[in-house]
């Protein structure tokens, strides 16, 4: 058996690839077990059985070989620093498929890696790769799917318009959604252009040339420098394209995610624009354009697309920003904001004035303004001139409250944006949590020394809990941000449970990162050890707690607390129960805290996740919360004036929460159980928002006249609603 696959492998390897597998298999005590089989079976049998640790990755697992005639007619598509695109017609299979070789042997070991790397990626919007192997010649080719149609470089030059490009921004979303989702495999693209973005006949979206791909956690690698030409891909100590590379790549530095967000705010940079950065003030050679990529930012986007919307040019600055943690931290969050642009919601990332929050209402509601524009022209005409004279004064003080309404309204508004901005951090920080807990679960077990886990009879006790469980916090109750709590539902077996808790201790880290991003706009500063623990201890960030549960009956709570009952089973909570049989991100109702001291606690909002296997299996829940009265004392509070009373309205009509409850204590029975909504006691404002509508209405109660504004909050589908004192406005 030796002999015979050494045989078979050998024709398939090149010289020193041989060496390295003969030396491999003469000493490795495994596959000279199987060797000594009988030669009955296939060679590849034979491999499939060789021990996975017994093969240094796949460098010994050569490419197979495939004669050149299976494919019909080659055509040159494409050619580059690293290979040449052929067209062809797959003789076996009937179908057309794009070719891709290397041109240098030298770099063989390189396109080898991308291959792996493609290949591991399966995206609707990500190039898929059919088969990859050697020509008898010794090159090495991988084919892909033949995407007919153009690139996105192309798309971009046959638009003369910013009307024409901007319809162009659903391949810009696509290509942000490929990015988000290769940054959660672990892989970073570094060449993200839009000449390499294809823009199909029908629609399709892929990204391609995944060749100077970095996998997060590996060292950088370093090839020869190809080309002086601003549009191809330069190798060595610079890694990327020249216009669309930030300037730590610019400069050979190592790169993360924030650089691959770079690149997608100079795409859409370019869609805006229609040339790209540093295209319109530079001149038109790679090394011109690193030099200013190194020296100066671009001209500004406003600039070159004043009239671009404000939102889109906001994304651009925002990606695009020179300073590292002034971008957005993660492809995801930039493809949030182009989803909630495409929704026409308001963005997170970006602050807006009273002024533009009015005109967006008045857009949104063109139909009411209309109607009352016209019925206001009717009256005039109808009422005749004479009217005009003795109605003045009126009419003078029904357009200052109009004025004074308007204002409060854009008040409102801009409030119910902050609302808006801190809960959908809240959703940002929950799909992070989700995705981070979905990898650690499919992950090896850690070992014990590498995943401390602290159960709630831990914490209880003064020797075995974490050495940094303090009191010294903004919390009720002592609490340690370093590790969480586990609390494990009566009658589980522990053992059985331990591997998977194990697997979750490592998110520890992951959890107060998440946490610290959450409590700054713009990303958290540079913080020591101990500002960082100041920050988390005062909760500054809108996150108060977050957690993995599964369905075994496993809680992991942060932070960690000895407040945790000994009966505890997170599955009767309300919040487990609005995810168990739910897919998808889920707002739940307000629910009584049962970490409770005997006078009562707060409630507490949870936003909840569940994950699945591919068989539809529960595998978890993950989730991240804000207490209620620091929803009420912090977002929803006016600055502007004194209120009545501020609360949300679900779009049902019914009372979720409001500022009568801040500050309140409940009495728990230990189960986190919801509180049941009641009908809105304003039945004007009920009915108007179970028809959908925003607005302001003045209104009589108990015999006070008081005005009341209403806005939907994008984020969960609730209504902000705030009651103030008509009376503080002027006379009607």
């Amino acid at each position: 058996m030796m002999l015979l696959i050494a045989h078979r492998a050998s024709r398939t390897m090149t010289g020193r690839e041989e060496t390295r597998f003969h030396d491999h298999v003469s000493g490795c005590e495994a596959c000279q077990t199987l060797a000594s089989e009988p030669a009955d079976e296939d060679y590849w049998r034979w491999l499939s059985r060789v021990p996975a640790d017994a093969v240094e990755g796949a460098e010994l697992l050569a490419l197979p070989m495939v004669d050149p005639i299976v494919f019909q007619t080659p055509t040159e598509l494409a050619s580059g620093g690293m290979g040449r695109i052929t067209r062809a017609v797959d003789r076996r299979l009937g179908r057309e498929v794009a070719i891709k070789e290397v041109l240098d042997p030298d770099l063989r070991p390189r396109f080898e890696r991308e291959v792996r790397i493609t290949a591991r990626l399966q995206h609707p919007a990500i190039v898929p790769i059919y088969e990859a192997g050697t020509f008898p010649d010794g090159s090495t080719f991988y084919t892909m799917r033949l995407v007919p149609g153009t690139t996105l470089a192309g798309a971009i030059d046959k638009a003369p318009t910013l009307a024409d490009r901007l319809r162009l921004m659903p391949h810009v979303r696509a290509v942000a959604d490929a990015l988000a989702y290769a940054h959660s495999r672990g892989v970073i693209h570094r060449d993200l252009k839009p000449g390499n973005v294809l823009v199909g006949e029908f629609g399709e979206t892929v990204v391609i040339d995944w060749g100077l791909a970095k996998e997060t956690g590996k060292p950088d690698d370093v090839l020869p420098a190809r080309s002086g030409s601003p549009h191809l891909t330069r190798t060595g100590t610079v890694i990327g394209t020249p216009c669309y590379m930030s300037p730590a790549q610019a400069a050979g530095a190592s790169v993360d995610a924030t650089d691959d967000v770079y690149a997608l705010g100079a795409i859409l940079y370019h869609v805006l624009a229609g040339t790209p950065p540093y295209w319109d003030s530079t001149a038109h050679d790679a090394d011109a354009l690193i030099a200013a990529t190194l020296d100066h930012p671009p001209t500004p986007i406003a600039t070159l697309a004043a009239d671009a919307p404000a939102d889109l040019r906001s994304l651009v600055e925002r990606a695009m920003a020179r300073d590292k943690s002034a971008r957005f931290p993660t492809a995801t969050e930039l493809t949030q904001e182009l989803a909630r642009f495409e929704a026409g919601q308001l963005l997170v990332s970006r602050a807006y004035s009273s002024r533009e929050l009015v005109v967006r209402w008045l857009r949104r509601n063109r139909f009411k303004v209309a109607l009352v524009v016209t019925a206001l022209v009717a009256a005039i005409v109808v009422a005749g001139l004479w009217l005009r004279v003795s109605r003045a004064a009126d009419e003078l003080a029904i357009r200052e409250r109009g004025e004074r309404l308007t204002e409060v309204y854009g008040e409102v508004a801009r409030q119910a944006y902050v609302i808006d901005r801190d809960l959908l951090r809240l959703e940002t920080a929950l799909e992070g949590l989700a995705a981070a807990a979905a990898a650690a679960l499919a992950g090896p077990e850690p070992a014990p020394d590498d995943a401390p886990v602290y159960f709630a009879t831990d914490f209880e006790d003064p020797v075995r809990r974490p050495s940094d469980f303090t009191g010294k916090t903004a919390y009720r109750f002592e609490v340690s941000v370093g590790h969480p709590v586990v609390a494990i539902a009566p009658g589980v077996d522990r053992a059985q449970v331990l591997p998977d808790i194990r697997r979750l201790s490592p998110l520890r880290h992951h959890i107060r990162d998440m946490v610290l991003d959450a409590a700054f706009r713009q990303g958290p500063p540079p913080l020591t050890g101990a500002a960082a623990t100041e920050v988390l201890l005062s909760r500054r960030s809108p996150i108060d707690y977050a957690y993995i549960d599964l369905p075994a009956g496993v809680h992991v709570v942060w932070p960690g607390i000895a407040r945790l009952r000994s009966d505890y089973d997170v599955r009767k909570s309300s919040f487990y129960k609005n995810s168990e049989t739910q897919r998808g991100r889920r707002w739940g109702a307000p629910y009584i805290d049962s970490t409770t001291a005997h006078e009562g606690d707060d409630l507490v909002l949870p936003c909840t996740k569940s994950l699945w296997s591919a068989d539809g299996k529960l595998l978890a829940i993950t989730g991240v919360e804000m207490t209620v009265t620091k929803l009420l004392t912090t977002s929803m509070r006016m600055t502007t004036r004194t209120t009545l009373r501020v609360g949300l309205v679900d779009a049902r009509g019914r009372s979720v929460l409001d500022s009568s409850v801040a500050d309140q204590r409940f009495a728990t029975s230990g189960r986190d159980e919801a509180v049941e909504f009641s009908e809105l006691d304003l039945p004007v404002i009920a009915d108007a928002i179970r028809q959908k509508r925003e607005g302001i209405e003045e209104i009589t109660v108990g015999g006070r006249s008081i005005v009341v504004a209403f806005v939907r909050l994008d984020a969960i589908g609730w209504y902000y609603v705030v009651e103030i004192d008509a009376s503080t406005l002027g006379r009607p």
